[in-house]
């Protein structure tokens, strides 16, 4: 893919910003979140199986985000 980094392993920090105070489950923020995960995976073209993943839930925010952070993992 065009534009897509050189990497073989990657970091990746998903945090999960409800859109209110309601409580949730992480594991099923998780679930929710494995078609975002495989278009990122085959976005930079790297087996999401070579991630190194974190998850957090972070304080509400209105409408609600997710927010992917990537970092080359060298090995």
């Amino acid at each position: 893919m065009i534009g897509a980094p050189a990497w073989e392993r990657a970091k990746v920090r998903v945090e999960f910003s409800p859109p209110d105070n309601r409580r949730r489950d992480l594991d099923g923020m998780i679930a929710s979140h494995k078609a975002a995960q495989d278009g990122i995976a085959d976005a930079l073209g790297i087996d999401d199986s070579k991630f190194e993943t974190t998850y957090a839930i972070s304080t509400p925010i209105k409408g609600g985000a997710v927010t992917v952070t990537l970092e080359e993992l060298k090995p």
